[in-house]
């Protein structure tokens, strides 16, 4: 799939300004659904697309918690398009992953229906223009990553099972499409001595943040279930940006 970005509009000046002072910035209650249009059954289309995530079978820790799927893209900055990268597999080295670094691991692409569903399209259109402002004129290198961390009586469900860590990449774009029967699932900034700086819960779908992978590192709590009879889930939209 192939995509010719949207003409460009002004940008949320004050997430530009934190990300270079801070290295980091936390939209929640709205404000970064107040910066895309979509009507709420395009949402809701979106939405759906978590329920048919494929269990991740290269967890190191045996775990069975996390489902995903998996697409690869590149940027071109002179035509401004997004080409796919079909059959990209995901790779960490072992210093940035621990658990499960070291491998090409091969997942499940995204849906069509999903790259296509003007949500998505709308949120990569939005982190390219962002992203290429506080770093222009070079080509990118993007993963998106659907997650479902799962949680029930029998087992705790690990967002992050590598702990505090850095994705490899230049920026990360960390957002909440919905959890149900959770608790837990807290997210921590850290500096690059590991030091804490800032924490906060992804509470309310779209609720997200745009982290300089850099600078930081960052890891999110366990999650549990908040009514013991019946499974929790946590479900998640990464799209990380590698400048070429």
């Amino acid at each position: 799939m192939t995509y010719t970005l949207l003409i460009p509009k002004p940008l949320f000046t004050e997430i530009e300004e934190q990300i270079l002072s801070n290295g980091f910035s936390i939209l929640t209650e709205g404000k970064f659904q107040n910066k895309l249009f979509f009507e709420k059954s395009i949402w809701q289309e979106f939405r759906n697309s978590w329920n048919n995530l494929k269990l991740d079978t290269y967890m190191n820790d045996n775990g069975k918690y996390r489902h995903r799927r998996y697409s690869a893209f590149q940027y071109n900055q002179i035509s401004r398009n997004l080409l796919e990268k079909p059959g990209e597999p995901h790779y960490q080295q072992k210093n940035f992953n621990q658990l499960n670094g070291g491998i090409n691991r091969y997942y499940e692409p995204l849906e069509y229906k999903t790259k296509a569903n003007l949500v998505f399209v709308s949120i990569m259109d939005f982190c390219i223009k962002l992203f290429t402002e506080l770093k222009p004129n070079r080509d990118w290198h993007l993963e998106v990553h659907q997650f479902r961390i799962t949680t029930n009586s029998d087992f705790c469900g690990l967002p992050t099972p590598e702990g505090i860590h850095r994705d490899g990449v230049t920026y990360a774009f960390i957002m909440l499409a919905g959890k149900e029967n959770v608790m837990g699932g807290e997210s921590y900034i850290y500096d690059n001595q590991k030091q804490p700086i800032f924490n906060y819960i992804l509470e309310n779908p779209l609720d997200c943040a745009f982290l300089d992978d850099i600078k930081l590192r960052h890891s999110v709590s366990p999650i549990t279930p908040l009514a013991s009879d019946k499974e929790g889930y946590r479900d998640t939209l990464v799209i990380t940006f590698t400048e070429l």
